[in-house]
């Protein structure tokens, strides 16, 4: 039940965030006159435009407890995904993140279709702004609104997909522990899920009899009771104090060795393959090796990554081959008065091209500043982790910048051909 009631406050505080800042953002935009309003716009449309589950796993770096950028920023220690309730805190502000840029989009078109004759009428007659928005501007806008916010809120509420990306299925809270503390599973302490407690009778500091393969057989204490096993899988655990009293098997992920000044390389090398040929799984490296292993890791992420960023050229492509189209509907006639005035066919399909090229190149540069923020943000915030170095590879930023171009000119290509076929008179004469 409380599950269900938590899912039904996270979809509901998602809409009414989402929505409510939205609104206020496409309000505060739609007064005439303001300076670089389309650029505003534009950027606040950029958490839309970016996939969300990218966005999500951003975020998950930036609220980590131990080298996130938030905390380090503000000086804090919050457990934004280790605690229960600050990690519902978090689902609700990158959803929120994730969300107002759609509203914003939606409120701002909503209120371009409001005539200003009826809120100059109720000026006239001495309405108050707060009267205005309260009488006027909300209830018309709700008419093309509320049913985008049922749909916003069933979407929320079926959206397992950013929850996981951003729990992973945690945290293991608090109020998944019944009795007792994970503090308490020392050597000789146990934890016993609810229902096999209960089974088998078990209470807080009761003996449980436990056997080792390599200790043989022990007498634990129950030191924590917990209702939830979905996470780790068991009906048991044991803190670490325990599993290294019983386990002799304890094995080391890596292990460092440092030569002596008076041993080769060859040397030191073929004594530390001797002592490997016992382990199956050991790998020797040198620094070299090492540092081409961590190296190609980070090559095959971003080899990911640039694939993704193919996928979203794509989709791009799409986006600026319906804008073109749908603004050469728009603008028929002010194309016929250019045909009119002595425009060529030739320079109008160039115009266009020009158009598209402008737009991919801009969001692209937009993009590009924006990744770069967030890498030196991440370097900065990991320099004590060893992470010290920022480099930008100019050489690849412009390669991709190209293809960004050449990406405007094949989506201009249709509707380039589509705007020098139009019939002059035809154009004018359109309404």
């Amino acid at each position: 039940m409380s599950v269900f009631i938590w899912t039904c406050v996270y979809a509901a505080g998602s809409v009414l965030l989402t929505f409510s800042f939205g609104l206020f953002l496409a309000i505060t935009l739609n007064k005439s006159g303001l300076r670089l309003r389309r650029l505003q716009r534009s950027l606040l449309i950029i958490p839309y435009a970016i996939p969300a589950f990218l966005s999500v796993l951003v975020w998950g770096g930036l609220l980590n407890d131990d080298f996130g950028l938030i905390n380090r920023a503000l000086g804090t220690d919050i457990p934004w995904l280790l605690g229960a309730n600050w990690a519902k805190v978090s689902c609700l502000l990158v959803n929120f993140w994730l969300g107002f840029p759609y509203f914003f989009l939606i409120c701002t078109g909503s209120l371009q279709a409001i005539p200003d004759e009826l809120t100059e009428a109720a000026r006239v007659d001495g309405a108050s702004p707060r009267q205005v928005f309260g009488k006027v501007t909300l209830p018309l806008l709700l008419v093309a609104v509320a049913p985008l916010l049922i749909a916003s809120f069933a979407f929320n509420f079926n959206n397992f997909n950013n929850i996981y990306f951003l729990t992973r299925g945690g945290p293991y809270g608090e109020d998944q522990v019944v009795a007792g503390s994970t503090d308490d599973l020392d050597e000789n302490g146990i934890a016993v899920y609810q229902e096999r407690a209960e089974r088998d009778g078990l209470a807080i500091g009761d003996p449980v009899p436990v056997q080792f393969a390599e200790t043989g057989d022990q007498e634990l204490e129950v030191a924590m009771i917990f209702d939830d096993n979905d996470l780790v899988g068991t009906q048991y655990l044991i803190g670490r104090d325990a599993y290294e009293a019983n386990f002799a098997d304890q094995f080391d992920l890596q292990v460092y060795v440092i030569q002596d000044p008076d041993v080769t390389t060859e040397q030191a090398r073929a004594a530390i393959d001797g002592v490997a040929e016992g382990y199956a799984n050991a790998e020797v490296q040198d620094i070299e090796e090492f540092k081409q292993a961590q190296t190609d890791q980070i090559n095959q992420f971003v080899a990911v990554i640039y694939v993704l960023l193919m996928l979203a050229v794509v989709i791009a492509l799409f986006g600026i081959g319906n804008t073109l189209a749908l603004s050469i509907i728009e603008r028929t006639r002010e194309l016929g008065l250019l045909r009119a005035v002595g425009m060529t066919r030739r320079q109008l399909r160039t115009t266009v091209r020009w158009e598209a090229i402008l737009t991919s190149v801009f969001g692209t540069l937009l993009g590009l500043g924006i990744g770069l923020f967030f890498g030196w943000a991440i370097v900065e915030a990991l320099k004590d982790e060893g992470l010290k170095s920022f480099v930008i590879p100019w050489g690849q930023l412009l390669i991709i910048v190209m293809i960004a171009a050449l990406a405007g000119v094949v989506a201009a290509i249709l509707p380039a051909r589509r705007a020098a076929k139009l019939n002059i008179l035809d154009a004018i004469a359109d309404d």
